[in-house]
């Protein structure tokens, strides 16, 4: 009867959602990845050029100064490890996932 969908037009269907559903969460965790990595390399490079600027004018520069630097530099330090260990797994499926995608698209190019 093809009043109704046939269970291989369902299985299809629900299938092809999947997908869709995992692409978009895999090219999501990367995307976060990509904005951690580049937000925590922003804070480093920020605080390379104020520790520059201080370095040049060094003999103005007082012991409280140089306390602070290493205040915010132990604290980009912990924030660094806060990251890691809280994303490394998020990195490491998501590597796996991205070296897989790539194997079966040379697979499938050769066959």
């Amino acid at each position: 009867n093809n009043d109704y969908f046939s269970l291989e037009q369902l299985m299809k269907s629900i299938l092809q959602w999947i997908n869709l559903l995992q692409a978009f969460s895999f090219s999501f965790a990367d995307i976060f990845i990509m904005l951690l990595s580049m937000g925590i390399t922003t804070r480093f490079q920020q605080f390379e050029q104020l520790f520059n600027s201080i370095a040049e004018n060094s003999t103005n520069a007082k012991k409280s100064t140089w306390r602070i630097l290493r205040v915010h530099y132990t604290q980009l330090l912990e924030l660094t490890r806060f990251i890691d260990a809280n994303i490394s797994l998020l990195v490491l499926i998501s590597t796996g996932h991205n070296m897989l995608t790539l194997i079966l698209k040379i697979f499938y190019a050769f066959k």
